[in-house]
C-alpha cells in the first residue's frame, strides 16, 4: 500500500471547534471531487476528513499533489483573514482566525475492496455474507466514515456485492454510501456495450439497487436517474436546463444513496432444534439474559459453514411433557439474540468448540428450561464474534446488540419469521431438518430467493 501520510488524520488536529465529516473517496483518481467537499463543507461550517483511495499509482500521486495544493491555497486564505487587534499595551495580539487546517485529505494507492474487507476476501463468501475479515490493516479503515462515495467508477468493479460490503463495513452507523456519475446510467451502459472488459456492469436500477442492498447493511434512501448537474465539464456554472453534457448518453447525472443500518438480513434462513445445554455459567449469571446454549458436540456439522459472529431470530422453549409442569414462558416465541462461535472474551475458558449461545428476550416471565427442546430460527446478522478488552465491554456490546435485535425484529421483514413454521409448531412435535440430524437435533438452510 502507499499512503500519504504527511497530512494529519486527528479530527482534533484538524478542525477549529467546527464538527469534522469523514469521508471515503472510492476511485478518486486525480482528486477532481476534493475542492467540492471543502466548498461544501465551509458552506455547512463544519470540516472534512476526505481519504481518497485508487488502484493507480499514477493517479494517486497526482491526487496527492492536487490535495496538497489545495490545502496550500487554504493555508493562504486563513492567513489573509486573520484580524488583529491592539492590546491596551500597544502589542499587536491575535483575535480570531488559526493556523490550523480546516480539512484534511489523504490518499491510500489500493484496491478498495480489498483494503476493507481484507486479503482472499473472496474465499470467505460462501454465507453470501461478504463481510470479509477484522484484523489491524481492515480496523484501520472499518466504521470510521459518515459517507463513501463512489463516484464514476462503480461500473468498473467486477464483483459489486463485495463493492457495497465494503462500503458498508467501512461506513460508521447511520453513515451513507453514495453511487454517483456525472454523464448518468446511459453514459456507463454505452461504456460497458464498448469495453465490458473494462466495464462490466451498469449503474444498478432503483430495483437493482433494492435488491443489492437486500442482504447488506444498507437501506437505500434516495435514487435519482436524470438529474441536472450544477456544472459542466469544464466547470463552469450553468443554468441545469439541461441535466449537462450527457450526448448520447440519454440521461442526467445519477445519485444512489443507502443508509447504514445495525443489522443485515440473511441470505439464508437458519433453522435449528436441539435439546437446551448446560452453559457455562455467563448467561443470565453473568450477562444478565437468560442464555440456551444448543451443544457443540450435536452441531458441529451443522455449524462448520457458519460464520463466527453475533445474530438474531426468534426461539420457543417446547413445552415439557411431564404432567402438571406449569413453568412459565414455555411454547412461546420469544426475541433472540444469538453467539454463535466461542467466546473469545473469556480467556482461559473460551468454548472448545463453535457453539450456538441464545440470548432470549422474553416479554413475560421465563422459567427453568434447561434440558427441554428449542426450535430457533435466525434471519439476521449483526456483527462478527470479537474479544473485547474487558468484562464491561463485552456487556455493553451485548446490550447494544439487544436493542439492534429488538428493533430489527419489529420489522416486517424479520417480525414474520415469528409465524414460520418451525416457530408455530405446524409441523410435527418432532420435526427433523432437511439438512441434517435427528429427531433429537436437527438442522436446515433455505436460501432467501
Amino acid at each position: 500500500d502507499e499512503k500519504d501520510d504527511s497530512n494529519s488524520d486527528n479530527d482534533n488536529d484538524n478542525n477549529n471547534d467546527r464538527d469534522t465529516y469523514r469521508i471515503l473517496d472510492v476511485g478518486c483518481g486525480t482528486g477532481a471531487l476534493f475542492p467540492y467537499y471543502a466548498e461544501a463543507a465551509d458552506a455547512l461550517d463544519i470540516s472534512v476528513v476526505v481519504t481518497g483511495v485508487d488502484l493507480s499509482a499514477e493517479m494517486t500521486s497526482l491526487a496527492v499533489s492536487n490535495a496538497d495544493d489545495l490545502m496550500a491555497e487554504e493555508e493562504e486564505e486563513e492567513e489573509e483573514t486573520t484580524a488583529t487587534a491592539t492590546t491596551n499595551d500597544g502589542d499587536d495580539d491575535v483575535m480570531g482566525g488559526t493556523s490550523r487546517k480546516k480539512h484534511t485529505f489523504d490518499v491510500v494507492t489500493d484496491d478498495f475492496v480489498r483494503l476493507i474487507l481484507g486479503e482472499g476476501y473472496e474465499k470467505l463468501d460462501d454465507d453470501g455474507l461478504n463481510i470479509g475479515t477484522e484484523n489491524d490493516d481492515t480496523n484501520a479503515y472499518r466504521g470510521k466514515y459518515d459517507a463513501v462515495v463512489v463516484n464514476a467508477c462503480f461500473g468498473n468493479f467486477y464483483d459489486v456485492d463485495a463493492l457495497l460490503s465494503a462500503c458498508a463495513q467501512s461506513l460508521k452507523p447511520n453513515g451513507v454510501a453514495c453511487i454517483t456519475h456525472p454523464l448518468g446510467a446511459g453514459f456507463v451502459r454505452k461504456l460497458h456495450e464498448e469495453s465490458p472488459d473494462t466495464v462490466p456492469n451498469f449503474l444498478p436500477t432503483r430495483d437493482e439497487l433494492d435488491a443489492l442492498c437486500s442482504h447488506q447493511p444498507l437501506d437505500p434512501i434516495e435514487f435519482e436517474e436524470d438529474l441536472p448537474l450544477p456544472i459542466s465539464l469544464d466547470g463552469d456554472d450553468y443554468d441545469g436546463s439541461s441535466g449537462g453534457d450527457v450526448g448520447e448518453s440519454g440521461s442526467g447525472a445519477y445519485f444512489a444513496c443507502a443508509r447504514r443500518t445495525p443489522h443485515s438480513a440473511l441470505p439464508r434462513l437458519m433453522r435449528f432444534r436441539g435439546d437446551v445445554a448446560k452453559g457455562y455459567g455467563r448467561g443470565g449469571k453473568k450477562l444478565g439474559f437468560p442464555t440456551a446454549n444448543l451443544p457443540s458436540s450435536l452441531f458441529a456439522q451443522a455449524l462448520a459453514n457458519v460464520r463466527t459472529g453475533v445474530y438474531f431470530g426468534w426461539a420457543v422453549i417446547e413445552g415439557s411433557e411431564t404432567e402438571g409442569d406449569d413453568t412459565p414462558g414455555l411454547s412461546i416465541t420469544h426475541k433472540a439474540v444469538v453467539n454463535v462461535g466461542y467466546s473469545p472474551t473469556f480467556e482461559g475458558s473460551e468454548n472448545v468448540e463453535k457453539i450456538i449461545e441464545a440470548h432470549l428476550m422474553p416479554d413475560e416471565e421465563l422459567g427453568d428450561f434447561y434440558g427441554q427442546k428449542m426450535r430457533l430460527i435466525l434471519g439476521g446478522f449483526l456483527r462478527p464474534e470479537r474479544k473485547f478488552p474487558s468484562f464491561p465491554d463485552l456487556v455493553a456490546a451485548i446490550n447494544n446488540d439487544v436493542d439492534c435485535a429488538k428493533a430489527a425484529l419489529d420489522l416486517e421483514v424479520f417480525s414474520t419469521l415469528r409465524s414460520d413454521p418451525l416457530m408455530s409448531g405446524d409441523d410435527d412435535a418432532d420435526w427433523i431438518g432437511r439438512d441434517g440430524g435427528d429427531d433429537e437435533a436437527s438442522w436446515e438452510f433455505e436460501a432467501i430467493v
